[in-house]
């Protein structure tokens, strides 16, 4: 299955701070990320957000939003 992956931001209130390449979709993780750099690994069924090399969010894909 292919995927991208790509470093992002996570905002105080948990959002995250995606870079313009990605599409209009809005994912999330806990708080308690805020202000860490993660790494979105992207298929065509799923986002997966990566702490280090933790999964810490795994969210599926609407491709309705993007």
């Amino acid at each position: 299955m292919p995927f991208n992956w790509m470093p992002a931001m996570i905002l105080p209130n948990g959002r995250l701070k995606l870079p313009p390449a990605v599409p209009t979709s809005s994912y999330s993780v806990l708080t308690k990320y805020a202000y860490s750099q993660i790494t979105i690994v992207a298929t065509t069924a799923e986002v997966r957000l990566l702490f280090e090399e933790t999964l810490i969010a795994r969210h599926p894909r609407d491709w309705e939003r993007e």
